[in-house]
């Protein structure tokens, strides 16, 4: 349907959806097979979630909600 509509990309949120990494593999094929680049959301800044993650197939990972070091200090 994303294809069909345009997108180039799929976005996966494994921080507020419940995908396990079964699922995320099955999505991250779906939309291989459809066109589309699979981005996956992580659930949290772990080297184990990114690379499970790369490993199901994703093309790209979005970090959840970081800021740069510089953003973050008070002032």
């Amino acid at each position: 349907m994303l294809a069909v509509a345009g997108f180039k990309w799929a976005f996966i949120d494994t921080e507020h959806g419940n995908f396990d990494f079964e699922t995320v593999q099955d999505i991250c094929k779906t939309a291989v097979g459809s066109g589309l680049c699979p981005v996956v959301r992580v659930a949290d800044l772990q080297y184990s979630l990114i690379a499970r993650s790369l490993d199901c197939g994703a093309q790209g990972i979005v970090f959840r909600g970081w800021r740069a070091s510089s953003c973050s200090r008070k002032r």
